[in-house]
Parts: C-alpha cells; sequence; structure tokens
C-alpha cells in the first residue's frame, strides 16, 4: 500500500502520530498539490508510520526543482543514516545501507531548476533501479536496507551532503511493491 507523504496527511496516516518539523524557511502551497519551498532548510517527518516504512521491496517517488550542485533532496535518518537521493555535481546519488553509495550512469545533470521526477526501487534478488524523469539511469546490486532502526525522514536534508537545501520537493511517495 502506498505512502504519501502528504501534509496534511492522507488516509495512510493517523496526523497525531506524525509530527513535522519545518527547519530553516520552508513554505508549504497546498493549490491541487502540496509543494514544499525550501530556502536553506528541510522538513522532517517523526513518528509511529515513518519506523513502519518497509526496509525491502520498497520505492521512493518524488520530483524536485534546484539549482544547487551538491544536496541532499531525500533520507531516512536516527543514529544513522539511510536511503539518500542526492545530487552530487548535479548528477543523482543514492545510497542505501549497508550498500555503498552510487551515482547516476549518465552525464545528465538535473541541477537547472527546472522539475524533475525520481524513482528508485529496491526489489530483493534485484537490488536498485533508478528512474529520472522516466528514463532509467542506474542500478545497483544491493537489494534491501538493513537499517531498520528508522525514526525520522527527511525532505531537502541528507547526512551524505550534509547540507541546507534550497528549491523545491512535491509528489513525495514511499510505497510497498510486494509482501516480503
Amino acid at each position: 500500500m502506498p505512502v504519501d507523504m502528504k501534509y496534511p496527511f492522507d488516509s495512510n496516516f493517523v496526523k497525531k502520530e506524525v509530527e513535522v518539523i519545518y527547519q530553516g524557511d520552508v513554505d508549504v502551497t497546498k493549490s491541487g498539490e502540496i509543494i514544499y519551498d525550501i530556502k536553506g532548510g528541510n522538513v522532517c517527518y517523526k513518528g509511529a508510520p515513518i519506523k513502519a516504512l518497509p526496509d525491502k521491496n520498497f520505492s521512493i517517488e518524488l520530483e524536485f526543482s534546484t539549482k544547487m550542485n551538491d544536496c541532499g533532496i531525500f533520507s531516512i535518518d536516527f543514529n544513522g543514516h539511510d536511503r539518500h537521493v542526492c545530487l552530487k555535481g548535479g548528477k543523482m546519488y543514492i545510497r542505501v545501507w549497508k550498500g555503498g553509495g552510487w551515482n547516476a550512469e549518465t552525464d545528465k545533470t538535473y541541477n537547472d531548476g527546472k522539475w524533475h521526477k525520481v524513482v528508485l526501487t529496491v526489489e530483493s534478488g534485484v537490488g536498485q533501479k533508478l528512474y529520472v524523469d522516466d528514463e532509467k539511469v542506474g542500478t545497483n546490486s544491493y537489494d534491501h536496507s538493513d537499517f531498520d532502526w528508522k525514526e525520522r525522514l527527511f525532505l531537502g536534508y541528507s547526512a551524505d551532503q550534509n547540507c541546507s537545501f534550497t528549491g523545491k520537493v512535491k509528489n513525495v511517495k514511499y510505497k510497498q511493491l510486494k509482501k516480503e
């Protein structure tokens, strides 16, 4: 069942179970779709639903727009960190713990201020696949996350980049792909 990371939360969440923390200057637009306009900060979701997100057979989907060369767009953490979706030198960078970080297999850069749709799938026996703007741009053989003590989900932050984000994020979804 998909878990849409939206505010206000949809039926997949009980609003009182999730704390939303805006760090830095964050505007939230709610006209038809939720758009987080983050200006040097991040959005942190904390609570039981984050702890319950699957560690195997999942996808992370989102759209982002930024002009930053190096930035964290999505991550999960708590006494460690995982599931990084980042830009390094304007190119996509992914890391799912314990697997190593990896760059997209393309020379394309995505820090042009335009909207880009990212889909990362992590499947047992298959590995990781990264799609940007509906084009497959990378794979990695590590097929799950070992980070099972998660508590917080960040938009606009990744410890692998460790910098404040400036840009926009929308349509964030974390989905269970198949039963484990």
